[in-house]
């Protein structure tokens, strides 16, 4: 969990790219309340007892992914270890990808209007896809 508000601010700094001031202290509290919530304390708990040596998400695991998948990243992202967005993109070969500069860990959250806009375009392309194939068997 998060034990108190100085760590509540950091792992709030982490997971938004530019939040101001004013958000960043009402969020706090906000943060620190789902980090108390079960659900999140197993899922922190098991990522600490995991074996290091263990990867989480295998490059495999990504490439043989059986539907379509989009990419949306936050440039200023400081929650995932460095080189992630770089694993995605490669491993990910032909994804189309949303990235967005002053934008941290949860997109959704900070430009929902720019995600919403990238996922109607992938939808929509998606669809024309399967039309096509359609029309022409």
């Amino acid at each position: 969990g998060i034990p108190d508000m100085k760590t509540a601010r950091l792992v709030f700094r982490q997971m938004f790219g530019g939040i101001p001031a004013p958000m960043l202290y009402l969020g706090q509290h906000s943060l620190q309340d789902l980090f108390q919530r079960r659900v999140v304390r197993e899922f922190v708990a098991n990522m600490m007892d995991a074996d290091p040596e263990k990867e989480l998400l295998r490059a495999a695991d990504l490439r043989d992914l059986p539907v379509p998948a989009g990419l949306v990243w936050g440039l200023n992202d400081q929650f995932l270890p460095e080189g992630s967005l770089e694993f995605f993109r490669e491993n990910l070969p032909g994804a189309p990808a949303l990235l967005l500069k002053r934008c941290g860990h949860l997109p959704q959250r900070e430009r929902p209007m720019a995600v919403l806009h990238f996922l109607r375009m992938f939808a929509a392309r998606l669809a024309a896809r399967s039309a096509q194939r359609v029309g022409v068997s």
